[in-house]
């Protein structure tokens, strides 16, 4: 079977219902007319049944087949599968516009990737703890540098910095 890594980069296109040709849809309704009547032979009934079979299948069109491929691979069974209507990504982009297949709405790899942050939001949030908690212990060692911070937090609009401390003279 092909790897979901290989088709997640395809469009697919699926069969459209075939178009009855006039005669066949004439004929279709003649032999509808006859079996609702019951005035239908067994032969009737049969063709009845193969044209409603032949009328109620779908295929894919020429400009479908142009675009579009099939994978085949032998299955746990050891029988011939088939997965039809894929795409190839070069060939989406002009499919997307043909309205064979519909564009994408999982972004591509690339962004996936750039969006997810390099590490959990667990660990994130025990990192920071823990950073926390080595500033508030150092400050505990040592009294005269917390004194020092306080007041340059208090001070720091005069100088035009930003707060160290991330302390406010005003409520948040």
């Amino acid at each position: 079977r092909p790897d979901y890594t290989v088709t997640e980069q395809m469009g697919r296109t699926y069969p459209s219902p075939a178009e009855p040709s006039e005669e066949e849809a004439a004929r279709y309704d003649e032999l509808a007319e006859k079996i609702e009547g019951e005035a239908a032979s067994e032969a009737e009934e049969a063709e009845f049944a193969a044209l409603e079979e032949q009328l109620g299948r779908e295929d894919f069109t020429d400009d479908q087949m142009a675009r579009a491929g099939v994978f085949l691979w032998v299955g746990y069974h050891g029988k011939i599968e088939a997965s039809y209507g894929l795409i190839r990504p070069e060939d989406r982009e002009e499919a997307e516009a043909a309205g064979h297949c519909q564009p994408s709405r999982h972004g591509t790899k690339a962004e996936s990737q750039a969006e997810k942050p390099p590490y959990s939001a667990a660990l994130s949030e025990d990192l920071r703890r823990i950073r926390t908690g080595a500033v508030q212990t150092a400050l505990l060692d040592t009294p005269d540098l917390a004194l020092e911070l306080l007041t340059l937090a208090l001070t720091s609009h005069v100088y035009g910095g930003a707060l160290p401390l991330g302390l406010s003279t005003t409520e948040a």
